[in-house]
């Protein structure tokens, strides 16, 4: 390790803390969880694609992370050095967390048994990693241009640090500990600065900040802290590619340019440095990472990013990426435990509920890779296939990959401790299984949000317990009542309620959400309808054809490609009047699936193209595949 790096980490060690009072995120499998949520990871692991990626693309199954002979710069089956060994972190990831979520034995023992040959292949200086170890250029620490270490690390890492917090076997920790100081020690000094700046693998390193939070909250050792600083001056004064997370452009005046997935596993890092090094200039430019996001979200929640943002306004007619959409709530999350900002965790949620399920089938046997909130089809004849719902898209594996992580990051990000306090953030039906002040306590999230309006929670602590309750009250929320129990208080944005808890406490909590007709940031012409976390959506009848020869995909995995079209264009060209209010209407429906029938939807009236009030009906946007969400200001 360079001189240089040494003196910074000495120097970044003696006061590198975040705030005294962090809000930390609970461990993987004390929230778990129920309802809806618990069945689509359920479905989605007996009847998706996801557990059967490898019969249809073999790049997650050279186990790199287990032989680690890769050498960078070159190509492997025409694809980049880098990109299987992402592919597999991303799959290795997201189906173990759906497994123990869903509780399917079978792919609990599968997934721990990939994480058992990853340890047992690690080396006695710790590198766990896909490039070979040598003395020639390009290999392990000694790259001169294109190359994914850090990135690849980082995604194989999520899912030890799974691992671990599942199961309790410190074993995976001990593992990525040891890994992460093998990098730091063998760090050239200037990652980020290759000799061609266009590498995207370099530039999605940012990735490797993900480990050094984690393990800075979960050990407590300041050198992470450290590293984490001198890195992001590597970052800051390279050429990378992808430049929008630097300081100086965060303060600038242009909006996000860069591809729009790198922007996404960044997106805490600036909270994250800021937080670190109490920096004025560095809080400051997290403070405008958030304004530069939200410029460029949809009515749904996305970023705009069909591959680059290009500084585009959020619209209807904006594309976006599923990457985006997965790691982009994994970022929000982490950017509410670092600041304390709920804006943050109020993004995710429109983001996770709206566009993470409108870019899906109900049960996940397919995905687009890039979706708009308005499609009147989905076909595979542009932008290389990734607008078509595929189980995989010959373009990349990595958003169909990413279909597996999108709610398993949610659930993390539920429920967040701080000192004597638990915080609901993210809503829907879990159980919460933890210890606070050493004592164990049990709560039961019952509710069918956000498809209803009413959260029933109930505690069982192991004896009496005296604790905070918070309970974020979403932004869209005109008002809440807190039934069953006396003592709750609103403050700072939460309903709080301060006792002893004593076995069998219940109450429940009633958000009163108004129907709110709204303008996108793109376009003050174009409207669309929003109620609580749900925005909605006209639906489009469909004509459906299944591929398997456009798609890439191996014959006889019973997975497609699907090319789908309007059966007619009905409700395209209505029309929106800023004063027309929509009423909420409920049936039945399904609750264990209510993406594939809703029990809430709005009625209310639209205008057609030739002026006639026509009665309508609109349901979520993550109950559609083609839709129109936003229409035109009626004049």
């Amino acid at each position: 390790m360079k001189q240089h790096l040494i003196a910074s980490l000495l120097a970044c060690a003696l006061g590198a803390t975040l705030h005294s009072d962090p809000t930390r995120f609970l461990k993987a499998g004390e929230i778990m969880p129920e309802g809806w949520m618990k069945e689509q990871i359920r479905l989605d692991l007996e009847e998706g694609y996801l557990p059967h990626y490898d019969a249809m693309n073999h790049s997650v199954t050279h186990e790199l992370f287990v032989h680690q002979n890769r050498t960078s710069g070159g190509k492997y089956d025409g694809l980049q050095c880098w990109w299987s060994g992402e592919h597999e972190g991303y799959w290795k990831d997201g189906i173990l967390r759906m497994a123990f979520l869903a509780g399917n034995d079978a792919l609990k023992k599968q997934a721990t048994g990939w994480l058992d040959a990853i340890v047992a292949a690690q080396g006695e200086d710790g590198y766990i990693g896909i490039y070979a170890a040598s003395e020639k250029p390009n290999t392990r620490f000694k790259y001169e241009g294109e190359n994914g270490e850090l990135w690849t690390q980082s995604r194989i890492f999520q899912a030890l640090i799974a691992g671990y917090e599942f199961t309790g076997d410190k074993k995976y920790l001990n593992a990525v500990i040891k890994a992460v100081d093998c990098t730091i020690q063998n760090d050239p000094g200037n990652y980020f600065a290759p000799k061609n700046k266009n590498f995207g693998g370099v530039s999605h390193g940012i990735g490797f900040f993900d480990i050094l939070w984690f393990l800075h909250q979960e050990t407590g050792q300041k050198k992470y802290a450290a590293y984490a600083t001198e890195l992001y001056a590597d970052f800051n004064n390279s050429p990378v590619r992808d430049d929008d997370l630097q300081t100086q452009k965060l303060l600038g005046e242009e909006k996000f340019q860069k591809h729009g997935a790198h922007v996404a596993e960044g997106f805490f890092v600036p909270a994250f440095i800021a937080a670190l090094t109490s920096d004025e200039k560095q809080e400051h430019a997290a403070e405008r990472a958030l304004e530069k996001l939200k410029y460029s979200l949809t009515p749904s929640g996305a970023m705009v990013c069909d591959e680059n943002v290009k500084g585009r306004p959020g619209s209807g007619d904006t594309g976006y990426e599923y990457c985006g959409v997965a790691e982009l709530v994994q970022s929000l999350g982490k950017v509410l435990a670092i600041t304390g900002n709920p804006e943050a965790i109020e993004l995710a949620e429109t983001m996770a509920l709206n566009a993470g399920q409108g870019a899906r089938l109900p049960v996940m046997t397919a995905l687009a890779y890039v979706s708009t909130d308005n499609r009147i089809e989905a076909l595979s004849e542009k932008h290389q296939g990734r607008l078509a719902y595929a189980a995989y898209h010959k373009a990349a594996a990595c958003c169909t990959l990413n279909g597996g992580r999108m709610m398993p990051y949610y659930v993390a990000a539920m429920w967040t401790r701080s000192a004597n306090n638990l915080t609901a953030q993210l809503y829907g039906p879990c159980t919460v299984k933890t210890e606070v002040g050493g004592v164990a306590v049990k709560l039961r999230e019952e509710t069918s949000y956000p498809f209803e309006d009413t959260i029933r929670i109930s505690v069982d602590p192991a004896k009496p317990l005296p604790m905070k309750l918070s309970f974020r009250i979403p932004k869209d929320a005109a008002d809440v009542q807190v039934t069953g129990i006396a003592g709750a208080e609103k403050k700072n944005g939460c309903v709080v309620i301060e006792r002893t808890w004593r076995p069998g406490d219940t109450f429940a909590l009633t958000f009163d959400f108004p129907v709110k007709n709204l303008r996108s940031v793109a376009n003050a012409k174009e409207r669309y309808l929003k109620r609580g976390p749900l925005v909605y959506a006209l639906p489009l009848k469909l004509e459906i054809k299944a591929s398997e020869k456009e798609s890439g995909i191996n014959p006889g995995t019973g997975f497609h490609l699907y090319e789908i079209t309007a059966k007619d264009h009905v409700g395209w060209m209505y029309t929106l009047p800023e004063k027309t209010l929509f009423s909420v209407i409920r049936k039945q429906g399904d609750p264990l699936h209510p993406f594939a029938d809703s029990p809430i939807r709005l009625k209310g009236t639209l205008q057609s193209e030739t002026g006639e009030a026509v009665e309508t009906t609109l349901v979520p946007i993550g109950c559609t595949i083609l839709r129109r969400t936003t229409f035109p200001e009626t004049p």
